[in-house]
């Protein structure tokens, strides 16, 4: 899927990256005692599965239209069930926040969790594209050339 020529799943991508990786550290902020960061972190968790959600169906769609080796088809259902398994603990960890949206230690310790799980995903995600070359113009038999003529 693609919008004004760019892979939108690629677009997408860094807002859960970024927001739900950083939630953890708002939260330890907010127990350090810093005014205001359990609702950075708890605003940031929730536009983080928000948009999350949707890099899952653009990345979805991408992977049944896209040609795929079976090196391919592999890391990318890993990287999928990553993806939805962060999004999941992440979703766990929202519930378990108290009534004023401040974070218990479990769910301090579930959002831990959850941020490994994030990083994991952009490493097969990273795999994908900077060893397999997918969504990447120009790239032929699955590796992405240096640019250089050969």
């Amino acid at each position: 899927m693609r919008l004004l020529g760019h892979p939108l799943h690629a677009i997408l991508v860094a807002f859960p990256l970024a927001l739900l990786s950083l939630t953890p550290l708002w939260d330890a902020l907010a127990w350090a005692g810093i005014a205001g960061a359990h609702w950075v972190a708890y605003l940031g968790m929730i536009a983080g599965l928000c948009i999350g959600v949707l890099a899952v169906l653009t990345g979805f769609i991408d992977f049944v239209r896209a040609e795929k080796s079976a090196a391919v088809e592999t890391v990318a259902l890993w990287h999928a069930g990553c993806a939805l398994t962060a999004l999941c603990i992440f979703a766990v960890a929202l519930v378990l926040r108290s009534a004023d949206h401040t974070a218990t230690g479990w769910a301090l310790a579930v959002e831990a969790v959850g941020a490994i799980g994030i990083g994991i995903t952009g490493w097969f995600g990273g795999h994908l594209v900077f060893h397999h070359g997918v969504a990447v113009s120009g790239a032929t038999s699955g590796k992405v050339s240096s640019g250089k003529p050969s």
